[in-house]
């Protein structure tokens, strides 16, 4: 473990959320960039972006049985504490649907259960109505039954086929000028996500992502087309590293994401193990909690891993004014060929 520094507003200590303990300040280089793997199906990259002082996405990807399971959740900027909601809600998502999934549960019915769940835990962080952390949400499974979707507020998840045009499965809770209309926390009503479930007929990508990603690139196509990682995007994440933590200070070999965490490596054995119990009450979450990557190595590149770089990297590219996450499931062929029934999007409607 690497010596913890003092907070750089006030010199206090700094708690392992990455704020002060004496000031509150939340400190810069905490989380500044995450990646994430679950065997060499699954990979999921974060970035605090070029403007923010703060990464307030977080991330979850685990899998459970023959499952799957992604969340991605994106802090509403307005909001006190927006990054703690963030990642308590990912926490909370991703240990229900696998708990639910592992006992049986319909997917519909455990993403709608992730939802609530992880809604009721970002409220109980509020200190009132009038200081309530906030946070949008998406989370996807894939399993032999196919792709479902559950999503609140503007974080997005695509499909994007090897062959053939992609789609968006999710839809935006915005009103006028865009303006968010629906999020996770206390100054909101219990949610009711938006649940959809997909049956793919070929391999493909499934891909959840924030709006510091899909503002720049919004539709399917222009996603695929820059999923294809080149030399220079390997090149950018090793000089965004740099530039978060001066090499005298970092460990060889060592990607900065939280200088407060074990440096233990974050591969897909260590995410599937991880707890996943139902959900603590009061949103305590802990960095191993359902696959909350929180510190680790520099992850060997390749495949997934580097398609999600090469995403977050075009978005820092075209200006980085945002937090940007992405996070890659691949869908492979035989998936298509084991699900009966017709093809094709379908809505799941859903009532408390």
């Amino acid at each position: 473990m690497s010596a913890t520094p003092g907070c750089g507003a006030c010199g206090g200590t700094v708690a392992p959320d990455g704020h002060c303990w004496d000031c509150g300040t939340a400190q810069p280089s905490f989380r500044a960039h995450v990646e994430a793997t679950a065997g060499p199906g699954a990979a999921a990259v974060s970035d605090r972006g070029l403007r923010r002082a703060v990464n307030a996405d977080a991330m979850a990807l685990v899998t459970a049985g023959p499952w799957t399971i992604g969340v991605v959740c994106d802090g509403v900027s307005m909001s006190p504490r927006s990054e703690r909601a963030a990642r308590v809600a990912a926490q909370t998502g991703a240990a229900t649907l696998a708990a639910r999934l592992e006992a049986g549960a319909l997917p519909e019915d455990a993403h709608h259960r992730a939802a609530v769940r992880a809604g009721r835990a970002v409220a109980a962080l509020a200190a009132s109505v009038d200081a309530a952390p906030a946070c949008t949400y998406v989370a996807a499974t894939a399993g032999p039954q196919g792709l479902w979707c559950g999503s609140v507020g503007d974080s997005r998840a695509y499909w994007l086929p090897d062959h053939g045009p992609g789609m968006a499965l999710t839809e935006d809770d915005t009103g006028e000028h865009d303006a968010l209309a629906a999020w996770l926390g206390a100054d909101a009503p219990e949610p009711e996500p938006h649940i959809r479930s997909y049956r793919p007929p070929g391999p493909g990508r499934l891909l959840l992502c924030t709006d510091g990603l899909w503002r720049y690139l919004p539709d399917p196509d222009s996603l695929r087309v820059h999923l294809t990682p080149h030399p220079s995007a390997i090149r950018a994440t090793t000089a965004r590293l740099s530039d978060i933590q001066p090499p005298a200070s970092r460990p060889p070999n060592v990607r900065q994401s939280d200088d407060l965490a074990d440096r233990t490596r974050l591969d897909g054995s260590r995410l599937a193990s991880s707890p996943l119990g139902d959900a603590r009450p009061d949103g305590a979450s802990h960095p191993d909690d359902a696959g909350i990557p929180d510190g680790g190595e520099l992850l060997d590149g390749g495949g997934l891993l580097d398609e999600a770089r090469a995403l977050v990297a075009h978005a820092l590219d075209a200006g980085g004014h945002d937090n940007v996450t992405a996070l890659l499931i691949a869908v492979p062929a035989p998936m298509a060929r084991d699900v009966s029934g017709p093809f094709g999007p379908r809505a799941v409607p859903r009532t408390c």
